[in-house]
C-alpha cells in the first residue's frame, strides 16, 4: 500500500548499503502534523514527530537540510515489535 510523507528535510540524506549491499539513502523528515487547538503554552512544533523513509538508491541531487519534501512509498513492518519502515524509489521523491 502507497503512503506520501510530506514535510521538510530534517538532517542530511545519510548515505549507506542495506543488507544485500545495495546503496540505501536514510531521509529524516520532520512532519507537523495539523493542530487545530492548541492548550495554554503548547506550540505547534511540540507536535512535530521525525520520520525516517530510505530510498531505494541514491539521490542525483543534494537536497538542503529544511526544504520541504514529499515522498510516496510502501512500507514493511517488523511482526514482533510492529516497527514500521518506509520505503521509496529514488524517483518517488522530491524536494522545493
Amino acid at each position: 500500500m502507497a503512503h506520501t510523507i510530506r514535510g521538510t528535510l530534517a538532517t542530511h540524506p545519510i548515505p549507506g548499503r542495506d543488507q544485500q549491499g545495495r546503496t540505501v539513502t536514510q531521509l529524516r523528515i520532520a512532519i507537523t502534523p495539523q493542530v487545530t487547538h492548541l492548550r495554554r503554552g503548547e506550540r505547534r512544533e511540540d507536535y512535530i514527530r521525525v520520520t525516517t523513509v530510505y530510498l531505494t538508491g541514491a539521490l542525483t541531487h543534494p537536497v538542503p537540510v529544511g526544504a520541504p519534501v514529499t515522498v510516496t512509498g510502501t512500507t514493511t513492518s517488523r511482526p514482533r515489535t510492529g516497527r514500521v519502515t518506509y520505503w521509496a524509489a529514488p524517483e518517488q521523491f522530491s524536494w522545493r
